[in-house]
């Protein structure tokens, strides 16, 4: 359990190629417990054959209240838990990427485009991230930078463009699309 992966044999993957699975510490944990006293020739877990699997899966789900038929928004299968797994990176925030790799699919576009949902939430949450350029005036004050509006100095650090960038300079760096600024988006009259 060193390692906090499981080797899945290639005979035993769709793409017929080794894969390694990363585990969370906790889950490598409770494995090492179990393997703890189990002889290595013998079989790790009693597993039943993939039909009843998925007939495990459904008595699971009615026992949690979840509906297992078909309600328009598809029908829980086995298969369904790659998609849970999928979204549930996406909304932990996984690079693309990494969730990529961990389901193992050969292009970005199936786990982007099949695998997960996407919600405006998620596009609400990726603004909130961004930096909250609210108290930039404030800043400019508290280091000297902010001088009075119509200056040389408030024309070169508040281009009116910012936060998006864009503006256009002069050979010498100053800003000449700009109307002489006091704070951000606030031209002088």
């Amino acid at each position: 359990m060193k390692k906090l992966v499981v080797a899945v044999k290639c005979q035993n993957t769709k793409n017929k190629r080794q894969a390694l699975i990363p585990l969370r510490e906790d889950t490598a944990a409770l494995l090492g417990e179990h393997f703890k006293n189990k002889l290595t020739h013998v079989k790790a877990f009693n597993i039943p054959k993939l039909a009843r699997v998925a007939d495990m899966l459904k008595e699971d789900c009615e026992a949690a209240g979840i509906e297992t038929q078909d309600t328009g928004a598809g029908k829980v299968v086995f298969h369904s838990l790659r998609h849970s797994t999928a979204q549930m990176l996406k909304e932990s925030g996984v690079h693309p990427h990494d969730a990529q790799a961990i389901l193992r699919h050969a292009d970005i576009r199936t786990t982007m485009e099949i695998y997960t949902d996407h919600k405006v939430e998620h596009e609400r949450n990726a603004i909130n991230r961004l930096p909250d350029f609210g108290d930039f005036q404030e800043k400019q004050r508290a280091t000297g930078t902010c001088e009075v509006a119509g200056s040389e100095m408030a024309e070169k650090v508040v281009p009116r463009s910012l936060p998006f960038g864009g503006a256009k300079t002069d050979k010498n760096g100053h800003f000449v699309d700009n109307m002489p600024i006091n704070s951000i988006g606030s031209k002088k009259p």
